[in-house]
């Protein structure tokens, strides 16, 4: 299923998933041995590193995460934090 976010693009959670996957790589300087289900905690990811993700994704999706979407269990993983963007597209659509 696609969703419009406010940059009016149309993304599948694929898509949001391949993104933010390539946004946490690039942030973090990480080699191929990265998977979506390698755990953050487990590349360092400091609260410097996630306030550049999370502006990158604003950037490039078109959606800030704030307050409640910033729970444990969404930064978990790549996959997780996909999930939370996407589902915070849906809602500003």
């Amino acid at each position: 299923m696609k969703k419009l976010n406010t940059m009016n693009k149309t993304w599948t959670l694929e898509e949001v998933e391949k993104k933010v996957f390539e946004i946490v790589k690039s942030e973090k300087q990480l080699d191929d041995s990265f998977t979506t289900t390698t755990p953050l905690e487990n590349v360092g990811l400091d609260s410097l590193a996630l306030v550049r993700i999370l502006v990158n994704i604003d950037q490039n999706l078109g959606v800030w995460l704030e307050g409640g979407a910033l729970e444990p269990e969404n930064l978990e993983d790549v996959k997780n934090l996909a999930i939370c963007v996407n589902q915070a597209i849906s809602e500003t659509a």
